[in-house]
């Protein structure tokens, strides 16, 4: 059955106004008429909001609003990143689902130490698979607007300024799956996960001083040593190219390497960082109860505990802080990360042997802000599958 063209009258397109051309590459590509047909009734079933242009520059798919928001610079784009950018925010729009899903799979207390790494990679894998639409897109308007043997119209990867990175990264990756027979969903996932680590470096429209990985990390302690700053690598292992994600390292520009891994369950078993000649500087070890009640205890270059966080199944914490000669102080927190009540020394604490703080040691980081524009790993991991909003690249 054909796919429904695109007239760009449409009632789901609220203010944004498509132009002539724009609709015509739009009707070259049947992914790109698929996405458009399945956001049309998605709005007819009052599950999506029409279409915006707004206020600035930032373009985002907002998940627990559902709509599609194209900055203020989209009126006057030529028509070639206009297609670029729409197919972008549609392949938010079609894996919000499955994004959600891979948040509760993957998802950790707020103050996990494991937190900020894991849902920087939860946001770059969505980031993966918009990316990944709009190259399909691309490949597919390419492939349907050449004739008689000239070459067709390339739209390129939205955002992929000024080397084409990523558009390289498709190419021979594609090319490589293709011959070492890899499945048509083994293809994407392997595209999709290295589409992921490189964008994990640049920056989003919303918030161009950060990094995607710092934007979607977004959490309250991070498990790196102080001072290690945005990672200037990061690689995904998807060893069955099934979107499993085992692991994730991220590499520093001291050397320092950070690692989570992963079961198969999505939860966190271990974490480490380790110095530029491999030695463990600290690691994190878990260990989970049937209830969903988990602990943390992580431990120096030394193997000496320095921290032990007992979560409950709703994501509160007992936090256990070891300083020098075992002194401990403990604290409590709610399942926002928010204190309960005054931190507790062991009774043979001093001001020699007490830790510096109750706090954990690891680097506070600003919380993004919440609202139409916060990002896809959210701010409260309870809230997070519904407050899924995906800036663009850009």
């Amino acid at each position: 059955m054909a796919i429904p063209a695109i007239t760009g009258k449409e009632s789901f397109w609220g203010t944004v106004q498509p132009k002539e051309n724009q609709v015509s590459l739009i009707n070259k590509s049947p992914t790109l008429q698929g996405d458009l047909n399945d956001y049309a009734k998605a709005y007819a079933a009052g599950q999506a909001k029409a279409f915006a242009i707004g206020a600035d520059d930032a373009s985002y798919f907002h998940g627990s609003d559902p709509r599609i928001v194209l900055g203020k610079n989209f009126v006057d784009m030529n028509d070639n990143d206009w297609v670029a950018g729409l197919s972008h925010e549609l392949g938010h729009f079609e894996n919000h689902q499955a994004d959600k899903a891979m948040a509760e799979q993957y998802g950790t207390a707020i103050r996990d130490p494991g937190a900020y790494d894991t849902r920087a990679m939860i946001g770059l894998r969505s980031e993966g698979e918009a990316l990944y639409n709009n190259w399909k897109v691309e490949h597919e308007i390419l492939d349907n607007t050449a004739k008689g043997g000239e070459p067709g119209t390339r739209i390129g990867i939205y955002g992929d300024w000024p080397d084409h990175t990523l558009e390289q990264m498709f190419q021979y990756s594609h090319k490589a799956n293709v011959a070492a027979g890899q499945s048509d969903e083994q293809d994407r996932n392997i595209m999709v996960d290295r589409a992921a680590a490189l964008n994990a470096l640049q920056q989003p429209s919303e918030d161009p001083t950060k990094s995607y990985y710092d934007f979607y990390g977004g959490a309250n302690k991070r498990v790196v040593a102080p001072g290690l700053g945005t990672p200037t690598a990061v690689q995904l292992t998807d060893p069955n190219g099934d979107g499993k994600i085992t692991s994730m390292t991220e590499t520093y520009a001291s050397g320092m390497q950070g690692t989570q891994n992963y079961g198969p369950d999505g939860k966190l078993t271990s974490a480490n960082v380790k110095d530029g000649d491999g030695n463990v500087q600290t690691r994190t070890e878990y260990a989970r109860q049937n209830d969903g009640a988990y602990s943390a205890t992580t431990y120096d270059g030394q193997d000496v505990t320095t921290e032990k966080d007992d979560f409950d199944k709703d994501g509160a914490e007992v936090a256990h802080t070891y300083g020098k000669k075992g002194a401990e102080t403990t604290q409590a927190y709610d399942s926002s990360g928010a204190p309960k009540g005054e931190a507790a020394a062991s009774a043979s604490s001093s001001a020699l042997d007490a830790p510096d703080a109750a706090l954990p040691k690891w680097p506070q980081t600003a919380q993004v802000n919440d609202g139409a524009q916060a990002p896809d790993a959210g701010i409260e991991e309870q809230s997070f599958a519904e407050n899924n909003t995906d800036p663009d690249a850009g």
